[in-house]
This record gives structure tokens, C-alpha cells and sequence, in this order.
């Protein structure tokens, strides 16, 4: 499996939005038309006609990245706008009800509905993903498991899906639960080496499983032809400053692992734990969210989540330094404090349980 050319940490950003109503805030089935009212490859539909994605460029640092998000950002407002739309960034939809989607009609979602049935119809839910770009396939596999390690952190930060058909599920991330129904999704297997991410790939295929690596849907994944690492935990952002601030994150962790490698020092102490930990610390970390407390050693209570963190960004600050995005990264220290998920549920309760407010609130920490 040939894995493509790619500068290190090289940088590029997946950031998905729902389409709504400017004045209720509900969701709108208008995706492909203000996509195809823009024009801009960097614009895309996605699963349902109530999505756009905003896709950036190969960049080598987090501020320039940014920077395009906020142009294409602007294309999407001013197409929205003059439709009586608007966008929001959570991980789900506060009020909409997933049966009122539609889903588009190509032959790739089609089968990847059939496949997953009623699942499959109740995906009204938007993610950030980041690409980092890995300059030797050799390093995917401890490259993964870092992030794979630290990905609960990531999770708790950026959850902002509580609601669902107007219910508070419980769950900070309910996105989460959602999509982990899909085969292939959830936490990757814990590789050793690149060699086993083709066996295992190459024995999917043979049997019929998968037709390529683009169907495997693990939260952290290779994506060969691009030359990187695929980061896919996140729930939406619902700000460009919240955007910046986790993909920070993942940008740091990635380069402060790089290092790490190059020079045989020891990586943070999640890193030795057993898959089942990750897993149970994922659960968590979507159960929970900024309350949540990490497993960080086998056989002792949980630590606070803010404490983990303090110490993978102490960690993770050199790296933070060479990629110019200290600021940002110091900016996710406060989202796992205070995630979105946190905010939406203060707003409601400000608002003696109307939802209205919290989706005007969406909609203008979206258009920034």
C-alpha cells in the first residue's frame, strides 16, 4: 500500500457546518444548491443535503489555515444569506429531528446506507477533522497510537452535541455514539508497526469487507494517498477560535510525538496504557466531557481531566512553539474547562429552557 509524499506536520482542515434557517435556526436541505451557487472546489456537500464542508489547502501552520477558513467561511455567508440561511458548527442539531433529512442520492451513500440502515439515517451530525502530514510511513503506526492515546482529551474539549431532538442526551458528545454504529468506526486497532495496517487492509479487502482504505471510518486513521494522519474525533467546532484551539491540539501532539521518536525519549504516560483504557477513556470522555476523570495508570483512580491536559500541553509546547500556534494551544486549555457542550447547556438554562436563543448563539459564533 503505497503511502504518498507528504511534508512533516503539514497541516490541512476538514471543517463541517449544517445549513439552517436564519430565523428559526432549523435545519435546511439546501446544501448542493449553495454549493453549486459558489463554485469553489473548497466548498463540498457532504452525507445529507443539510451539510457543507469547508476544506482547506496543505498548510504549515495552524494561523494560515485559519486564515482560509475564514475566507471560504465568508463565500458560505454571503450564499446563505441571500437564500434566508445561515450555518451553525455543533457536533448536532439542538432541535431538528434527523427524520426530517434527506440524504443524497450517489451511488457512495447509497451503499454506505443500505449497509447501515437505520443508523445510517439518524447521521444529522458534523465533525473536525484534521490531516497531518507524516513524512515516513514508519512513523504512522506510533504516530497513531499517540494521538489514539490522547484522543479522550480531544474528544471532552471539543464536545458540543448534548442535544438531540430537544432532549439533553446525557452525553456531552452524542455525535460520538452516533457514529461509532457505522462498521469500521470507533477507536483504531492498536498497530505496531506499518506492516500490520497493510496486512490488516490487505485481509479486509481479500475478503470482501472493504474495497479501499477510504472505508475504514476509525476516528484516527492513515490516509495513504494523501501522506498523512486523519484525526476524525472531534464534534464540530462552533467557532473559528474553537476550530484553532483544537486543531492545535492535534497539531502539537502529532509534531511533540514526531520529535520524540527522532530523538528516543519517552511519550506521556497514556501512551502505555492498554486499548481497553482508551476505550473506557473515550466513553468517557463523550459521557462526560470536561467532568470526566482520565484513566492515566492501570490500577489507579481517575485523574481530573484539566490536570491530564495541563500536562500533555507542557509536553506538547515545544512543538507548539516550531508551529506557531502557542496561543491556540493555550487556548484549549480553557475548553477543557469549558467545552461547547458546557455553554449550550448554561445558555438553555438561562433561557428557562428555550431552545431559540441557544440556535441564534450558534449561529453567530458560526459566522464569527
Amino acid at each position: 500500500m503505497d503511502f504518498a509524499d507528504s511534508g512533516r506536520s503539514t497541516l490541512g482542515i476538514e471543517w463541517e457546518l449544517a445549513v439552517v434557517d436564519a430565523s428559526s435556526g432549523e435545519l435546511a436541505g439546501f446544501g448542493p444548491q449553495i454549493v453549486a451557487a459558489i463554485d469553489d472546489p473548497r466548498i463540498v456537500t457532504e452525507y445529507m443535503t443539510n451539510t457543507v464542508e469547508l476544506i482547506t489547502g496543505v498548510h504549515t501552520c495552524i494561523p494560515e489555515a485559519v486564515a482560509e477558513l475564514a475566507e471560504l467561511r465568508e463565500l458560505l455567508r454571503q450564499a446563505t444569506a441571500q437564500r434566508g440561511l445561515a450555518f451553525i458548527g455543533s457536533g448536532s442539531h439542538p432541535t431538528s429531528s434527523w427524520r426530517d433529512a434527506t440524504i443524497r442520492d450517489t451511488e457512495r451513500f447509497t451503499t454506505m446506507r443500505e449497509e447501515s440502515k437505520a443508523w445510517a439515517d439518524r447521521l444529522a451530525i458534523w465533525g473536525l477533522h484534521t490531516h497531518i502530514g507524516v513524512e515516513s510511513r514508519t512513523k504512522v503506526a506510533p504516530v497513531m497510537h499517540v494521538l489514539t492515546a490522547t484522543s479522550p482529551v480531544l474528544l471532552a474539549a471539543s464536545a458540543s452535541s448534548p442535544f438531540w431532538c430537544r432532549e439533553d442526551t446525557g452525553f456531552a458528545s452524542h455525535r460520538t455514539m452516533l457514529f461509532q454504529q457505522l462498521p469500521h468506526a470507533g477507536t483504531p486497532p492498536a498497530f505496531r508497526s506499518w506492516a500490520e495496517i497493510e496486512e490488516m487492509v490487505d485481509h479486509y479487502i481479500a475478503s470482501g469487507i472493504i474495497q479501499s482504505a477510504t472505508e475504514l471510518r476509525w476516528e484516527i486513521r492513515p490516509t495513504p494517498r494523501f501522506g498523512t494522519i486523519e484525526v476524525r474525533v472531534a464534534d464540530g467546532a462552533t467557532s473559528l477560535d474553537d476550530l484553532a484551539a483544537l486543531t492545535a491540539f492535534t497539531h502539537a501532539i502529532a509534531e511533540a510525538t514526531s520529535r520524540a521518536l527522532d530523538r528516543g525519549t519517552r511519550m506521556p504516560a497514556l501512551c502505555e496504557l492498554p486499548l481497553w483504557a482508551h476505550k473506557t477513556n473515550r466513553w468517557r470522555a463523550a459521557r462526560y466531557g470536561t467532568g470526566m476523570e482520565v484513566i492515566q495508570h492501570v490500577g489507579s483512580s481517575g485523574t481530573p481531566l484539566a490536570r491530564v491536559a495541563d500536562e500533555l500541553i507542557e509536553w506538547a509546547l515545544p512543538a507548539a512553539a516550531s508551529l506557531g500556534c502557542v496561543a491556540e494551544l493555550e487556548r484549549f486549555s480553557g475548553l477543557v474547562r469549558e467545552n461547547s457542550a458546557d455553554r449550550q447547556r448554561a445558555r438553555l438554562a438561562a433561557s428557562a429552557g428555550r431552545f431559540e436563543p441557544l440556535l441564534q448563539e450558534l449561529i453567530a459564533a458560526a459566522r464569527g
